[in-house]
């Protein structure tokens, strides 16, 4: 008569022991295996903290914020002015009727009438330093630098203190979209739209 063996399920598993922290510790041949674990893992996350690409005006993670947009900075005219300041009367208007949404930073910029001669005069004397620095490194002008027709100017508006930041036109190329954050020289402004 034979005895069948019955199946048992995890019975491959019943002999199976997970060995303890002491007998790791004598396997490798440490004694304080508990008392290494926290330098061993500081150790590896300072080596990989170490071969992260970080440039020096980089954040930690490799993030310097809002980057600036504008291609050259020229004093604004004084129609300029008065536009920046009819469009924030607007905006408030807009914003006190609740037909939109007020922004989130303290700055907001704003698009104006269109460059004057001088501030395209001034814009064409860095996109001509900008091709001489490209020539020297044998390489193309970049993208950024756009024909003189296509420029805007920006203006960035205090919400706080209810005045111009400065008197500076800061020209760009193109348009940034509504609610993005661009750095002009010391403070963060968000664009805003024409009003």
């Amino acid at each position: 008569m034979s005895t069948k063996r019955q199946w048992q399920p995890y019975a491959c598993l019943s002999s199976f022991r997970v060995p303890s922290r002491v007998s790791r510790a004598r396997r490798h041949g440490t004694r304080n295996a508990e008392r290494q674990t926290p330098n061993a893992k500081l150790t590896l996350a300072l080596a990989l903290f170490a071969l992260c690409p970080v440039s020096a005006d980089a954040g930690l993670f490799g993030h310097s914020g809002p980057s600036a947009i504008y291609l050259a900075i020229s004093e604004s005219s004084a129609a300029q002015q008065s536009e920046v300041q009819a469009q924030v009367q607007r905006l408030n208007a807009e914003l006190q009727a609740g037909t939109r949404h007020g922004p989130t930073l303290r700055y907001i910029a704003l698009p104006t009438l269109n460059p004057t001669k001088a501030q395209i005069e001034a814009y064409l004397e860095r996109r001509g330093e900008a091709e001489g620095a490209a020539a020297a490194r044998r390489r193309k002008l970049a993208r950024i630098w756009v024909d003189p027709s296509r420029l805007r100017c920006l203006m960035v508006w205090d919400l706080q203190s209810n005045s111009l930041v400065t008197r500076n036109c800061y020209l760009v190329g193109s348009l940034p979209d509504i609610g993005t954050a661009s750095k002009f020289e010391d403070v963060t402004a968000e664009f805003v739209g024409q009003q």
